[in-house]
């Protein structure tokens, strides 16, 4: 869910630079500077996940990535901006977290496998909902279809959470 979400926000970013009318001049600068702070935030994941602990970053990761969309539904740039690199850096702390947990949970000689099958269900599920997403955009406006990913997201990341945290969580 999570990594679906986050394919979406990849997918709705150049709308929202359109919508917040930021001149396309300056579309490659902020796609460049949003996926060097995923880099950043990545590099950093391991040391946040020590601090914050397993259910932590489950539940933060659950609530913020799904926020994100719920507060870019109601700011524009500037300050939907802001927003959205918060949910770059999120993004950037979320992959390498979860990834990690697959890992610790998955036997050596399946984990190829089912990382594969992982990527394949993100983009699975993102053809189930950006169409639909794209179409609320389309004939509704952008907010609206940043208010339903960001609803539709949060009602499964919870939900998904709980089930993981009740199931193999450590600390």
């Amino acid at each position: 869910i999570t990594g679906t979400a986050t394919l979406t926000m990849a997918w709705f970013a150049q709308p929202f630079f359109e919508y917040s009318n930021i001149a396309i001049s300056w579309f490659g600068i902020l796609w460049t500077t949003l996926n060097l702070t995923v880099a950043i935030t990545s590099y950093t994941a391991h040391w946040l996940e020590i601090k914050l602990g397993q259910k932590r970053s489950i539940l933060l990761i659950a609530m913020l990535i799904p926020m994100g969309y719920l507060a870019l539904s109601r700011f524009h740039a500037p300050g939907g901006l802001f927003v959205l690199y918060l949910f770059y850096l999120v993004r950037g702390y979320a992959t390498p977290v979860l990834k990690d947990y697959i890992n610790r949970i998955t036997a050596s000689n399946i984990r190829a496998t089912v990382l594969s099958v992982r990527n394949f269900i993100i983009r699975l599920f993102f053809a189930l909902t950006g169409p639909l997403l794209g179409w609320v955009k389309d004939i509704y406006s952008l907010p609206q279809a940043l208010m339903l990913a960001g609803i539709i997201f949060l009602t499964i990341s919870i939900l998904t959470a709980i089930l993981f945290i009740s199931s193999y969580t450590s600390s």
